[in-house]
């Protein structure tokens, strides 16, 4: 039993340690990904308000929670094992840093559009949307400031001003939607 589970602690380190900047690319077109499902889930809602679309935008913003973990996992797991102030590549960060700004946009629409749709969120059949939908908003926002803190310790210093660009437009939008959701 303690051998198992010395085995399994040996191999959560070796996979915490084995991300790349590949992995850490591949989280970023994830997380994009993510959030234009989230912004096309808020976007039918305004269409067709609804108990089943409300909940898509729940399921699409735990999808969006977790590509949120994974990519800072994998970024604070290459800071790790670069040992090195700048822990990517100038060129494996700008490479990333598209993706980035493609959902900072996409994210900040989503969240523009969900406190447009606040009213209609309230006077759902379901009351409990409303309130997943604010618990949502926090545990985002806890996530995405975890992951920007693990971008910005990961990005060369020269990309620093582009990587704050984007956390400065995705935190303007939280902000907004975390009041109006209070």
């Amino acid at each position: 039993m303690r051998f198992s589970s010395v085995f399994a602690l040996a191999s959560l380190i070796v996979s915490c340690l084995a991300s790349t900047a590949a992995d850490v690319q591949a989280d970023a077109t994830a997380i994009a990904a993510a959030a234009t499902t989230l912004d096309g889930a808020v976007t039918a809602f305004a269409v067709v308000s609804g108990n089943t679309q409300a909940l898509a935008i729940h399921v699409d913003n735990v999808a969006l929670i977790a590509a949120l973990n994974k990519g800072t996992t994998d970024l604070v797991a290459v800071t790790r094992q670069n040992l090195v102030p700048s822990t990517l590549s100038v060129i494996n960060a700008a490479a990333i840093l598209p993706a980035l700004v493609q959902f900072s946009a996409t994210f900040s629409h989503a969240l523009t559009n969900l406190v447009a749709e606040k009213a209609a969120l309230l006077a759902l059949t379901i009351g409990g949307s409303y309130n997943l939908i604010k618990q949502d908003l926090a545990d985002l926002n806890s996530i995405v400031s975890q992951f920007e803190s693990a971008l910005i310790a990961a990005i060369p210093v020269t990309l620093t001003a582009n990587a704050t660009a984007v956390t400065v437009t995705i935190n303007s939008a939280l902000t907004v939607a975390l009041a109006a959701f209070t």
